[in-house]
């Protein structure tokens, strides 16, 4: 847990955040635009965390990593950015300051990167201290053994983590011309 400042130092810092908020919302290059809320959800200056909201894209899983403990993953995970996308994550997991997490990962598709950095995610909670309760509710469609089996291997490299599994019904693919 991090030491607090003098609260002259922690307005000063404030501040600091502030600008750097300020000035990334001027700057013109959309990238970093991109991954400002993602960079300023912890401040290691406070013992505050902040929720983390990241809409889906056709490569990246929407995220919903709620303060509170309880994190959502759903989509298709590609390898496209996946080092600055996960690595965000795994750094907000490792400061997280609870004792029960539930986690909801319910993904169509998972290439090997994105494995690797599932893995290295559900790591960090698992060796988070503060949690003492980690809930893995692994969704999968009712054809897809593979990702049956994925899940099942996760859940053996982990120590404190208790997997429940829920099959559902295949999702149809729908073409856009359908919507």
């Amino acid at each position: 847990m991090h030491s607090k400042k003098a609260k002259g130092s922690s307005q000063i810092y404030s501040r600091i955040i502030d600008v750097h908020v300020m000035s990334a919302h001027t700057h013109q290059n959309n990238m970093l635009l991109r991954y400002v809320p993602r960079i300023v959800g912890y401040s290691q200056y406070y013992d505050v965390m902040e929720s983390i909201h990241i809409e889906a894209t056709e490569s990246t899983p929407a995220i919903r990593f709620g303060a509170d403990g309880k994190l959502f993953i759903e989509g298709r995970a590609l390898r496209l950015e996946v080092l600055g996308f996960y690595k965000t994550l795994i750094d907000w997991t490792s400061k997280l300051q609870v004792e029960k997490v539930t986690i909801d990962i319910n993904l169509e598709y998972v290439d090997t990167g994105c494995s690797m950095m599932l893995l290295n995610l559900l790591r960090s909670l698992d060796s988070n201290d503060s949690i003492k309760e980690l809930i893995v509710n692994w969704h999968y469609e009712e054809v897809d053994d593979d990702a049956l089996q994925d899940g099942q291997i996760l859940e053996e490299l982990m120590r404190k983590a208790k997997f429940r599994y829920h099959e559902h019904p295949e999702t149809p693919n729908i073409t856009p011309d359908q919507m």
